[in-house]
């Protein structure tokens, strides 16, 4: 239990962190600089860089790639929850639930200890179809982009109609 509870406030810290630096810092500075949309860009580019440094796979090109997409996405969705929000609540509160779920209860960070739901088989006793396969990948990599972009889409919308009533 004591792993537990290092392990989440690793990622408690690491996401404040990553927070005010991206969207508090680097994001802000750079849409008074260059305007919402370059810096939007610059700052997902700049996320998912720093990745490539804290995953340490400077030097292996598709990882490096891999990465940068995935999580340079993850840092414009992110840089879309601050700017439509005018907060760091939103960003910090989804970069969090991202973290916990793969890192914490899904056990992909292995460098913070043994976490919730661990593998315990050699050999995965269900064998999905081949064909499920690239959806279930695809889903991994974007679900929670896409999921994240259409709740900052209606919540914008939501308060636009709530801002003229």
């Amino acid at each position: 239990m004591n792993s537990f509870f290092s392990g989440l406030w690793y990622v408690v810290k690491s996401v404040v962190l990553e927070e005010l630096v991206f969207r508090g810092a680097i994001f802000y500075l750079l849409i008074q600089k260059i305007g919402f949309k370059k810096a939007i860009w610059v700052s997902a580019l700049a996320f998912g860089v720093y990745h490539w440094f804290s995953y340490g796979i400077i030097g292996q090109p598709v990882q490096m790639l891999i990465v940068l997409l995935m999580t340079g996405s993850v840092g414009y969705v992110l840089g879309l929850a601050y700017h439509r929000s005018k907060t760091l609540y939103l960003p910090i509160a989804l970069h969090l639930g991202y973290n916990i779920a793969n890192m914490i209860i899904f056990s992909g960070e292995k460098s913070i200890g043994v976490q919730l739901l661990q593998k315990k088989y050699t050999v995965d006793p269900v064998e999905p179809a081949a064909w499920l396969g690239v959806p279930l990948l695809l889903l991994h990599y974007v679900g929670f982009q896409l999921v994240c972009y259409f709740l900052i889409k209606s919540i914008k919308e939501s308060l636009a109609t709530n801002a003229q009533t």
